[in-house]
């Protein structure tokens, strides 16, 4: 029976409007007369006493859910004879599906992707859970957009609440067509890849303004699998096109493997989106990264070849400014999105429903280019060596560990799964710093900060590049023609350098941001998270230095060979240059991973926060959604020690330096 305007349920919450009814739940919005604000609550009408206990059960695994992305769970209660009834906060503004009416055609790139990632981290959040918690209804009417620009997901739980066995008829009539996997029709166990099919094509639906069609339609042949988005509007981005299509895909096998892999895939070459909330209204604006023309060869689906996608678009923008972190006036793709947002009084019967207006375009569209080359692989091609990995001693492979060579011919060593500690206190680093500089000046508290507070870390297995990449590695990509070469054939005072044998086994150096991940995707892997880069150099100890925490000569660092003012006389590394990929053999992190303190800074996958850490989320962490700055790690020959720190992180642009490199990685 539909609950009355003006009911008190509980003795407690006063019924305002009925905001939306399904088939197994009825949504309305209320007024906690006890805390004074207004809430939701979600009415399920099926007492059986299996499903009852099944709800008490869930009921308190949501209540005990706290993430920004999500709406909390505040009360439940059953009213015998009735039903049962769950309180959660409600969330001002509009939902994605009103925006896409408001609209009438798909939402603008950037703001799309910026929204989609927000909702990757909800259900990430959600499925690291235990048990792990599985939306089951991921679709556009069902994320809201907040006045202040934040995504938030609702109308968690109920389709997990009336799934009791979780492949059951029951189970089955909780879909959505167009959203819901096969397996939610009860063809299979619903899993996180479930939520992750959804959040495909809400992507799809909000990105292109069409609706896939239902998968079970797809299996039985009655319609087409969905045209690629990137077709259907060309402002996609070929590689976001592929991700979407990856995680539609009917099996849930050859989907990727989590939300957090897809939101990798997905966003680390996106646009970024600068929003701002005023009295009531939001505004965005859309801006792009600057990046160069790349050239990238077709692969196979190899699961981290989708981080990339195998393509990197080159976006000009007039204007082109970073997410509000320059000053002036920003422009884009399209004007700003305004959306104004009436509060209700708390016995208002009004629907909430924000207008939405899309200001003409300010300046032609810019041209997206995508040059994709196959080389024809003939006898012709140069000749380079058939291995890429550097045969010289080492120190012996930590016990237990696992060393591969990938199918490119390089060595790559197993982090494994974990807890550690990432970050450290600014005092601690800045004592050190002053052990090698004390009464020079060279040292400040603040340039640590960004490295705390100290926090825990759960990362997965993992594996990373044993060696920097090397010049003779990164030319065998520029020659199967996925790679540009290096902007400089030089290093500081190496002429030539990446087209001299003599600098074969040498870090490549020169190579933007944009390049490193487009030799990763080459060879199926990605760039490191910042997390998975600081656990494979300081290991479980939290040590300070990959080898310790004592500063000596075991990496290659601007010493009395170096020609810099701020040049440490009391080391001696024996290099005024980078150094070979394989050198410092004693100075290996407890991986067995090599110069991950010094010789080459090295990119990682993240945009750089300063204030990150403060709410990084426990488990296998990617930075900021958006920025301005990426982060490098590691030091190089020409800075000074303190950079060789594990926990000191860098801020650059994303363009070639001489003293950056990178290495790869990837899931097992």
């Amino acid at each position: 029976m539909m609950l009355i305007q003006g009911e008190v349920l509980n003795q407690r919450y006063r019924v305002v409007q009925l905001l939306k009814q399904g088939g197994y739940g009825t949504l309305y919005r209320a007024w906690d007369l006890v805390m004074e604000h207004p809430c939701a609550i979600k009415e399920n009408l099926n007492i059986a006493p299996e499903v009852v206990r099944q709800f008490e059960r869930e009921a308190k695994i949501l209540g005990n859910l706290y993430h920004a992305g999500l709406p909390r769970v505040t009360d439940h209660f059953l009213i015998p004879g009735r039903g049962q009834y769950l309180v959660m906060d409600f969330i001002e503004g509009g939902d994605l599906e009103q925006i896409l009416v408001s609209l009438g055609g798909p939402l603008p790139v950037a703001d799309a992707l910026h929204w989609i990632g927000q909702v990757c981290d909800a259900l990430i959040y959600l499925h690291q859970q235990t048990p792990p918690v599985i939306h089951r209804d991921v679709k556009p009417a069902n994320i809201r957009i907040t006045p202040d620009g934040r995504a938030i997901l609702v109308d968690f739980g109920i389709a997990k609440l009336l799934d009791v066995q979780r492949s059951t008829t029951q189970g089955a009539r909780a879909v959505t067509p167009g959203y819901s996997p096969l397996e939610q029709y009860g063809s299979g166990i619903t899993d996180a890849r479930s939520d992750l099919y959804a959040l495909g094509a809400t992507g799809y639906t909000l990105l292109t303004g069409l609706v896939p069609p239902a998968s079970v339609d797809i299996m039985a042949g009655s319609a087409p699998p969905p045209a690629p988005a990137c077709q259907v509007n060309p402002d996609i981005p070929v590689h976001v096109s592929d991700v979407l299509a990856k995680a539609m895909q009917i099996k849930r096998t050859e989907r990727h493997r989590s939300v957090l892999e897809f939101k990798l895939a997905l966003l680390l070459h996106t646009p970024t989106v600068n929003l701002q909330a005023a009295t009531g209204k939001l505004s965005g604006s859309l801006s792009a990264p600057n990046s160069s023309r790349v050239a990238a060869k077709p692969l196979s689906r190899l699961p981290w070849q989708w981080l990339a996608g195998g393509f990197f678009f080159a976006l000009f923008v007039l204007g082109l400014l970073f997410g509000g972190f320059l000053p002036g006036r920003m422009s884009g793709l399209v004007g700003p999105l305004t959306v104004t947002v009436t509060k209700p009084s708390p016995t208002s019967t009004s629907t909430l429903t924000p207008t939405y207006t899309l200001s003409p375009t300010l300046s032609p569209p810019p041209v997206i280019i995508i040059t994709t080359i196959t080389p024809t692989e003939t006898a012709t091609q140069p000749v380079l060596p058939t291995t890429l990995v550097p045969t010289t001693s080492e120190a012996p492979f930590p016990a237990g560990l696992e060393e591969i060579v990938d199918e490119r011919g390089v060595a790559m060593r197993l982090v494994l799964a974990g807890r550690f500690d990432m970050g450290m206190d600014a005092r601690q680093v800045f004592e050190e710093c002053q052990r090698h500089y004390a009464g020079a000046g060279e040292c400040d508290l603040s340039w640590f900060q960004d490295g705390q507070p100290v926090h825990p870390v759960v990362l997965g297995d993992f594996y990373i590049d044993k060696f920097e990449v090397s010049n003779i590695s990164y030319a065998h990509c520029v020659e199967a023609g996925a790679c540009q070469p290096p902007k400089s054939d030089k290093a500081y005072t190496f002429v030539p350098y990446f087209s001299s044998s003599r600098f074969a086994y040498y870090p490549v150096v020169y190579v933007s941001y944009e390049a490193a991940w487009a030799y990763c995707t080459w060879r199926g892997a990605r760039l490191p998270t910042e997390a998975e880069w600081e656990k494979a150099a300081r290991g479980q100890a939290g040590w300070i230095y990959p080898w310790g925490n004592r500063l000596d000569d075991r990496a290659n660092m601007c010493d009395r060979n170096c020609r810099k003012d701020y040049a440490n006389p009391d080391f001696d590394d024996g290099h005024i240059d980078v150094a070979p990929v394989d050198s410092f053999a004693n100075g290996v992190s407890p991986y067995g991973v090599y110069n991950l303190a010094g010789n080459a800074w090295e990119w990682v996958a993240d945009w750089y926060g300063k204030d990150y850490y403060s709410f990084s989320p426990l488990e296998n962490p990617t930075g900021p959604t958006t920025g301005q700055y990426h982060v490098a790690r590691g030091g190089s020959y020409i800075n000074n020690a303190y950079y060789l720190m594990s926990v000191v992180r860098k801020e650059m642009d994303g363009s070639p330096q001489v003293h950056v490199g990178f290495r790869c990685a990837r899931f097992p």
